[in-house]
């Protein structure tokens, strides 16, 4: 039986490639159909090596950004070890120890929830806790290589928002 496990960049994936139904399942499983296939790394290649570094240098700079505005980090700057816990709950934990009012930002937080059928997993980009009116506030930031506004990269963050409401 498959597992019902997904991610929120394969659902995103799924939009962009216009609900193709058989890339999806392909995706699914980690991959473990599409692993017979011939010609199936052309299928997934990565992005092109260059965006690729160009979007990791944009978040980085977008993270300095953040602390450069006196956002405090809830975990140590730049991207996380593998080993590195940086799960909805520990977010949540460090979260709490902040000040009223300071606001703060977390980088790659793993989320994991049920949404119908399907048990999704992803990491947010940026999750700002940020103050108004004396409470806190949080927003889900999905950074892309790209500027240029796709359809697929807000069903990435309506997703987070449909995991994140679901965990508070």
């Amino acid at each position: 039986m498959p597992s019902d496990r997904i991610t929120v960049t394969q659902i995103g994936e799924f939009v962009r490639h216009h609900g193709c139904e058989r890339r999806l399942r392909l995706e699914h499983d980690g991959r473990a159909e599409a692993q017979s296939l011939p010609q199936i790394t052309r299928l997934f290649s990565p992005l092109d090596p260059v965006l690729q570094e160009a979007g990791r240098q944009r978040e980085d700079g977008w993270e300095q950004q953040l602390v450069n505005a006196g956002l405090a980090p809830l975990f140590p700057q730049g991207r996380p070890d593998r080993d590195e816990d940086r799960s909805w709950t520990e977010f949540l934990r460090r979260a709490d120890e902040i000040g009223e009012g300071q606001a703060a930002y977390a980088r790659e937080v793993e989320v994991t929830g049920r949404i119908g059928a399907f048990e999704v997993t992803g990491r947010i980009d940026f999750v700002l806790v940020l103050w108004q009116d004396g409470r806190p506030r949080l927003c889900l930031v999905e950074a892309k290589a790209s500027r240029k506004d796709q359809t697929y990269h807000r069903v990435q963050v309506a997703t987070y928002q449909l995991l994140v409401r679901g965990l508070l």
